[in-house]
């Protein structure tokens, strides 16, 4: 509700588009309002807000921009226009999961990252219906901003992301043209673990989309070390039996149970270099690619993982992701894997 409204007052409508002027004081509920088309118009006090004055306005008017929240322009900065000496521009689109461990069911922040010693004046277009939302907004040199956040569920919807960019700085500089670029997102990817990569912008792991990229040194060594753990991971699958053919009970019967031991030391080798986070990944991936391999095969109907002993992680995320797709599970045998083991019922699923 506006307050010690004055004529000359520049106001927004609360129940409607647009802007106007109040160009007289009917009573103290009431006020008229000229709008930008030159009419006239009785308005509730109630449904006005004060965007400026009319000092406001004229300073304006005159070059010094500012609004009754205080709101800087995008002229008007206090921090240097310079913050580290490298002159690449690398703008990116970030991708950050809330909870990395329930990609399928989190929350995803959408991120501009401004590597660069430029100020960007930007526009982000999303779409809505048949049509498009733009927003617009200001990143300071070697900065990030946080432009959105969707659900797992609306960001599958999200198919495109738009930019417009405009790069300043106060002090004098090369003229450099404006950027557009049309980023296109997939869902199959942003609901992949493995899209996501340690960075130094966030402490967590993130998904990039180059908007504009002077640093392909920095892509390249991603590219190599993403290589790297790929290799690793098939040299390890060649030698290691158990990853190309599950281990079965020995006994005369038919093969309908698989015994998968999940123990990252019975899948890999050398896990030099690997985060914790990176062991867990590769292991989940292992459960994952088993489990849909024993559904596929008719002769299987029932899998045992072992996990290892208590309440660790590999279990519960096991658990969890069977919960989700409702796939019938219990403990395995106390007897011979005490509590280290889930014995799934892929039989009941097909």
């Amino acid at each position: 509700m506006a307050t010690n409204i004055k004529v000359g007052d520049r106001v927004k409508f609360l129940d409607d588009v647009g802007e106007g002027k109040i160009t007289k004081i009917i009573d103290t509920n009431t006020v008229l309002v000229e709008t930008a088309e030159g009419f006239e118009f009785p308005y509730p006090v109630s449904q006005l807000i004060v965007i400026s004055s009319e000092q406001d306005y004229e300073h304006a008017t005159q070059g010094e921009i500012t609004t009754t929240d205080q709101k800087k322009s995008f002229f008007d900065f206090d921090e240097p226009d310079i913050i580290k000496d490298n002159e690449e521009t690398n703008i990116y689109l970030a991708i950050v999961p809330q909870n990395p461990y329930q990609i399928s069911d989190t929350k995803f922040d959408l991120y501009l990252v401004n590597d660069s010693n430029w100020h960007l004046a930007y526009i982000y277009q999303l779409p809505e219906d048949k049509l498009v939302r733009s927003t617009p907004g200001h990143l300071g040199p070697n900065l990030l901003e946080l432009l959105c956040t969707y659900s797992a569920e609306d960001i599958k919807q999200v198919n495109e992301i738009v930019f417009q960019l405009l790069f300043f700085r106060r002090t004098p500089h090369q003229l450099r043209k404006p950027l557009f670029v049309r980023i296109r997102l997939k869902a199959e990817k942003i609901m992949t673990l493995t899209s996501y990569i340690d960075n130094d912008y966030f402490e967590t792991k993130a998904l990039f989309y180059h908007i504009l990229e002077e640093h392909p040194l920095e892509e390249a060594i991603e590219k190599l070390q993403k290589h790297d753990f790929h290799r690793v991971k098939q040299e390890k699958e060649v030698k290691n039996k158990r990853l190309n053919q599950p281990r079965q009970f020995k006994s005369g019967k038919k093969p309908d149970l698989w015994e998968i031991d999940l123990h990252i030391t019975e899948l890999l080798d050398d896990t030099r270099g690997m985060s914790a986070k990176d062991m867990l990944e590769y292991q989940m991936q292992v459960f994952k690619d088993k489990l849909e391999e024993g559904m596929r095969d008719p002769n299987v109907k029932k899998i045992v993982f072992i996990h290892g002993k208590g309440n660790g992680r590999l279990r519960q995320e096991i658990r969890a992701y069977l919960d989700r797709k409702k796939i019938p599970y219990q403990d395995a045998s106390f007897a011979r894997y005490g509590f280290g083991a889930t014995l799934v019922f892929v039989s009941q699923t097909k």
